[in-house]
């Protein structure tokens, strides 16, 4: 039980992450593992990794950022949800 003085410690999610190119298209729909790990090759350019909740219009909710794309290179991307619990 956590009580309001102490937060709840972060653990990993393994949530669905729709991503999105610089038009708004989905260009990947990529599941995190039980450690909250994805990857998901793309061409260079910038992308915005989307959240999606398992439950729409319920927690837990992520926010979506746009992250630029370098080629040979992975960008590294946390995602944080939040279950909305006070």
């Amino acid at each position: 039980m956590q009580h309001i003085d102490q937060p709840c410690p972060y653990r990993p999610f393994a949530g669905e992450v729709s991503v999105r190119d610089g038009s708004g298209s989905e260009v990947a729909d990529v599941h995190a593992d039980a450690a909250g790990h994805f990857r998901v090759d793309l061409a260079p350019g910038t992308y915005q990794p989307v959240p999606v909740s398992p439950h729409p219009g319920m927690s837990p909710f992520g926010k979506s950022q746009t992250v630029p794309v370098v080629a040979g290179l992975y960008s590294q991307v946390t995602i944080a949800y939040d279950s909305g619990i006070r």
